[in-house]
């Protein structure tokens, strides 16, 4: 396995929704997330990390860890029976303890799922031998890439759109019924997230340099691969990543980037990329301000996406990095 990234690294990353719900909060009827005095919209850093995670198994054919995963009777496997996925039934039969399946069990998950060594888990564990009572005890990883949580950056309109059944629903109808909910979106929405990877917690998951690739697939292809109805209509935006000297890192990334609106709109009623320009400038500031702990700045950027300037001393994205290095 490669070495773990020596680095510390910054991101942020911009996506934009139309017409559709970026993260439903299943306490609210599945409504949008959102904060009730500015109107913004959030997405957890949970449902970014599903994006990523499904990107990479089903694109990249890797092995996810955090994912639904049946027994041969059809029942969904629970955290320790995927511990236990990654042994052999020799080293199953072989360990003496917990302690022991703690120590094998970390090494082998880390080395088969790029998700754990990306964002890290607490995984319970357990062994019985014969007749003797089970002995418990957990893996605790804690991933060198967090995230905050995602927000818009402007406030958004809900657009709740009625949905008409094609079928009959009852006995003797001549046409479908009216679906009592329908489906609950937002017009618009530019959400960002804001995300730091740690290089001394990379140490202790073996995040390499190649993994924090494809965290980049992941999120900017992950993303534009939303095709599924309840999630069609994401498209990413922006994505900066910068790298470090030394342990500092300027934080707070979103909070110096700003939605300034065009053609006349208020910004609350953007609906395209059109409709705004995104300044950068007190972005710059930062990057200027901070250039001797600054290793390099990267990015990529979408055709549609306007800049109210370049970013200070960045360079693209060299393309092979959203190559994916395995075959599907």
């Amino acid at each position: 396995m490669s070495k773990p990234f020596s680095n510390r690294s910054e991101l942020l990353f911009l996506y934009d929704v139309k017409n559709n719900n970026p993260n439903g909060d299943p306490g609210d009827m599945n409504r949008p997330r959102l904060d009730e005095d500015t109107r913004k919209c959030l997405v957890t850093d949970v449902r970014l990390k599903r994006t990523i995670r499904d990107y990479l198994q089903n694109y990249e054919s890797e092995e996810i860890f955090i994912r639904e995963v049946q027994t041969e009777e059809g029942n969904v496997k629970d955290v320790k029976m995927r511990v236990n996925d990654f042994l052999d039934e020799k080293e199953l039969k072989d360990i003496k303890n917990a302690k022991e399946l703690e120590k094998i069990g970390k090494e082998k998950v880390l080395n088969s799922c790029v998700d754990i060594r990306l964002f890290g888990a607490v995984l319970p564990v357990s062994i019985k031998k014969d007749k003797e009572k089970e002995k418990k005890g957990s893996i605790t990883l804690t991933g060198p890439v967090q995230f905050s949580i995602g927000k818009s950056l402007h406030p958004v309109r809900e657009n709740p759109i009625s949905l008409s059944l094609t079928m009959a629903t009852k006995k003797d109808s001549q046409t479908g019924s009216l679906a009592d909910s329908g489906k609950q979106t937002i017009r618009y929405g530019l959400i960002g997230f804001h995300g730091v990877a740690n290089e001394h917690a990379a140490k202790h998951c073996n995040t390499s340099a190649d993994d924090l690739n494809r965290l980049i697939r992941g999120m900017w292809l992950g993303t534009k691969n939303l095709l599924t109805a309840s999630k069609k209509g994401h498209m990413p935006r922006l994505l900066l990543k910068i790298d470090y000297k030394d342990s500092f890192f300027i934080g707070d990334l979103l909070e110096y980037v700003k939605m300034k609106p065009k053609n006349g709109k208020e910004i609350e009623y953007a609906e395209d990329p059109s409709d705004y320009i995104l300044k950068v400038s007190k972005l710059n500031e930062q990057l200027k301000k901070h250039e001797d702990k600054i290793e390099s700045v990267h990015y990529k950027i979408d055709d549609r996406f306007e800049l109210s300037e370049s970013i200070y001393n960045a360079k693209v994205f060299n393309e092979d990095v959203f190559k994916s290095t395995k075959s599907n």
